[in-house]
């Protein structure tokens, strides 16, 4: 087993989505993904958005919209190594009902302003995709 697979996946799925742009853009891929996409896993049946954050030049907050009656989102953000950083919507800190998360990077001693879902990250960058659920 390569160890390096986490890494070099993500890797690619960066790649992939700064042709466009770069890191904290929203990228929204209108229909499922394909093989195109480059992605480990992806759910073929749900459009994604996906991110990239860098907290290299400080916090980065993702405002996360709450849950309707019709939809939800569900997400995950992982590091380069795809290890979990933190779920977002019904599962994640805010619990479907919306919230400011506020990616913090490694050591970061500065003030937080309330009311932010905190999350204190070991590494610089964080991939999240998210999915937009329709509800029922």
């Amino acid at each position: 087993m390569n160890l390096a697979n986490p890494a070099v996946s993500f890797i690619s799925m960066r790649k992939g989505n700064f042709s466009l742009g770069g890191y904290n853009m929203v990228y929204f891929i209108s229909k499922p993904p394909t093989a195109l996409a480059e992605a480990i896993t992806p759910n073929n049946q749900t459009p994604y958005a996906t991110i990239f954050i860098s907290t290299r030049n400080g916090p980065v907050v993702l405002d996360i919209p709450p849950a309707t009656e019709r939809t939800t989102i569900f997400g995950s953000a992982t590091d380069v190594w795809q290890v979990p950083v933190s779920d977002i919507g019904p599962a994640g800190m805010d619990r479907g009902k919306g919230g400011k998360y506020m990616f913090l990077p490694p050591g970061y001693d500065g003030d937080i302003p309330e009311g932010y879902l905190t999350v204190p990250m070991n590494l610089y960058d964080v991939y999240v995709a998210l999915r937009l659920i329709p509800v029922g």
